[in-house]
């Protein structure tokens, strides 16, 4: 058994999610693009310029995209005072296939407005700028960036790691099951902590080093671009990082390679490749969730056993993973299945026992009301003695006739990953009959679910009474096979290295038209608001953390809570001072929401939980698709602000 507690709250991007993700994009980035034209048009016109003029002498595309955009705003404020009468359907969402967040009319006039509007503040760059931009200059400043950086001595901060590295047996216990987990959190963290601070001093007091010292004037009077040298500092210094970082990782990975047990090595030096399924549950309130046990953290819902109390006739708690696609890997002898449960017990019981469920491998056509009947059907056939029954326990002719496999009073105990072996015959028999009588709906029908509750039969209820089993959808999963461990950890500093280039990224950008203290702090702000970012959207979304539902919060109710002693859940009366405060609320979530536009998400990066807990990172889904693709849609408009920063910045310019 392996200790793994996997907690992974945020689904990684989809390729479906891209076109909603694409038109999110736009409409923030464009939003900001909208402002910052606005104030350059101003700042030009109090100088007494005429900037519609200029523009279309200098820039005539960004004058025309101006254009556009504000023409679609206009539109789509038409079509919202329209949609007050009827007679537009702006709310109307646009099906798009499978996507989690579904775009309605205004997004997408609203996004295509956005795209018109960056395009207009990206104009300039591609009609003067980018054709003078050389790489040859660039990449000058490149390295006199990495060799100023080795002469400042700032790199014997590095050293640190080395500390950890002599001292890391004392924080690590000796258990197998967790000895691999310890020493990949505790390393991890502790380049984390040190590529943080590397990062921010050196992009945060680069340039205004430069500009106290006067050593920028001999540059920029020569024939160069000022954001060339904005791109070398980030360039040079990015390379000088990722040299560092490769030397720690080739460290770490030595290290856990020499002081690892043989037994930690056999049971948890491995990168799972598994296949996830959909959750729901069966006989609780919600189908979206179980049994709240009064844990604020909500992460996992409960299924309970049976209770002395139980009224007669109350339903059977069934937790239900539902897995769409034929699964991978059918043809093998034996199909496993990993899981990790929690235990929540209501009573001590037997603590030296854990918890015995039933799992029922079900065809996906059977319907969930009726697999109940089905399933114990199958086993009065079973107990007649009229089937050959093999080894495990398992009969071809009961699994063919009902299409169900039964892994009865498996023993689960508390938070460890726990294995489950199928017959590859029963999946067999699946996929042949997928291929003479295909499902009429593959969204709806699913190829397979797997039924999960606490075992209620007279030899388990004294373990099993009151005790609950607590789960999340990726708690339960079929193991497809597994990768190198090496190469899953080389992944994840991939995702350390995203993280101290945003760091790095964001602090020279700042340092364009700040001091360095105020950059660094800036900075710091900004991704300290990144590791509050789930509380912040909570807060935006009108939700408590841990509530399943949405309630009135804000400022204005919470001051009315606060003053009047009323509970959390409570909801005002719908008064004119309850409306009052509503929009007060709702004003502050919009602010607050465009704010969050400008906080990274750095979590997103952070890829530890994956190696620690052995989960495989995939280069497409993850490194792609979740990591880089939003990794280049948040920096890419910081460095276009950097250009416009550092060109409206005097800085000794001859022309």
């Amino acid at each position: 058994m392996i200790f793994a507690f996997f907690i992974l709250e945020r689904d990684p991007l989809q390729l479906s999610d891209l076109a909603s993700a694409l038109v999110t994009w736009s409409q923030n980035a464009g939003t900001y693009a909208l402002l910052g034209i606005l104030l350059v048009a101003l700042s030009l016109r109090l100088r007494g310029a005429r900037p519609i003029e200029l523009g279309l002498r200098t820039f005539p595309l960004g004058i025309y995209a101006i254009f556009v955009s504000f023409a679609l705003l206009a539109g789509l404020a038409v079509l919202y005072l329209l949609s007050a009468f009827g007679w537009s359907r702006i709310g109307a969402e646009v099906p798009y296939p499978e996507t989690r967040n579904p775009q309605t009319v205004a997004d997408y006039v609203f996004g295509l407005a956005g795209f018109f509007a960056v395009l207009a503040a990206v104009a300039p760059l591609f009609q003067v700028r980018f054709q003078r931009l050389a790489g040859r200059r660039v990449w000058a400043f490149a390295i006199l960036s990495w060799k100023e950086a080795i002469r400042s001595k700032i790199l014997w901060i590095f050293m640190l790691v080395a500390v950890i590295f002599l001292f890391l047996d004392w924080f690590v216990p000796y258990k197998p099951e967790n000895q691999i987990r310890a020493y990949v959190q505790v390393l991890y963290w502790s380049v984390y902590a040190v590529f943080f601070a590397t990062a921010g001093l050196l992009g945060s007091f680069s340039i205004p080093s430069d500009i106290q010292n006067l050593t920028i004037h001999t540059i920029v009077t020569k024939p160069v671009q000022k954001f060339e040298i904005v791109l070398g500092r980030i360039l040079g210094y990015g390379m000088l990082l990722t040299v560092c970082l490769a030397g720690l990782t080739l460290l770490s990975l030595i290290y856990i390679w020499r002081g690892v047990t043989e037994e930690a090595r056999k049971e948890s030096l491995t990168a799972r490749v598994v296949e996830y399924g959909d959750l729901a549950f069966l006989g609780t309130k919600a189908r979206t969730e179980g049994v709240s046990v009064g844990n604020i953290f909500e992460y996992r819902s409960h299924i309970s056993g049976p209770h002395p109390s139980d009224p007669p006739g109350k339903p059977i708690h069934y937790a239900v993973w539902a897995f769409r696609n034929e699964l991978p890997g059918l043809d093998a002898a034996r199909i496993q299945f990993q899981f990790t449960f929690d235990v929540f017990r209501l009573r001590t019981g037997k603590v030296d026992r854990g918890v015995y469920c039933n799992f029922w491998f079900v065809d996906g056509r059977h319907p969930e009301d009726k697999v109940e009947s089905l399933v114990q059907a199958m086993q009065k056939e079973q107990a007649s003695g009229r089937y050959k029954m093999e080894e495990d326990g398992y009969s071809p002719e009961l699994a063919r006739k009902f299409r169900i496999a039964v892994i009865p009073s498996f023993e689960v105990k508390d938070n460890h990953t726990q294995e489950l072996e199928v017959p590859g015959k029963f999946f067999q028999m699946l996929r042949e009959l997928e291929r003479s009588e295909p499902r009429k709906d593959a969204a709806v029908t699913p190829f397979l679910r797997v039924f999960v509750s606490v075992d209620r039969n007279e030899a388990n209820r004294d373990a099993n009474n009151s005790q609950l089993i607590g789960m999340n959808r990726r708690d339960f999963f079929m193991l497809e096979g597994s990768n190198s461990f090496t190469l899953n950890f080389i992944k994840g500093m991939i995702g350390v290295w995203f993280s101290f280039m945003l760091v790095l990224i964001l602090s020279v950008v700042l340092s364009t038209y700040l001091s360095g203290v105020i950059s660094m702090l800036t900075t710091l702000v900004l991704i300290a608001g990144g590791l509050l970012l789930p509380f912040l959207t909570d807060l935006v979304e009108n939700r408590v953390h841990g509530a399943q539902t949405r309630i009135d919060s804000g400022p204005a109710v919470s001051f009315y809570r606060l003053f009047t002693n009323t509970p959390l859940v409570a909801t005002p009366d719908d008064t004119p001072g309850a409306t009052l405060m509503r929009a007060v609320d709702n004003s502050f979530r919009f602010v607050l929401r465009k704010i969050m536009i400008l906080i990274p998400d750095i979590d997103r990066y952070n890829l530890e939980v994956y190696v620690a807990n052995g989960f495989d990172i995939s280069w497409t889904q993850i490194l792609l698709m979740d990591n880089l693709l939003p990794f280049a849609a948040y920096v890419l408009p910081w460095l276009l602000l950097a250009y416009y920063l550092i060109n409206f910045r005097e800085i000794a310019n001859p022309t």
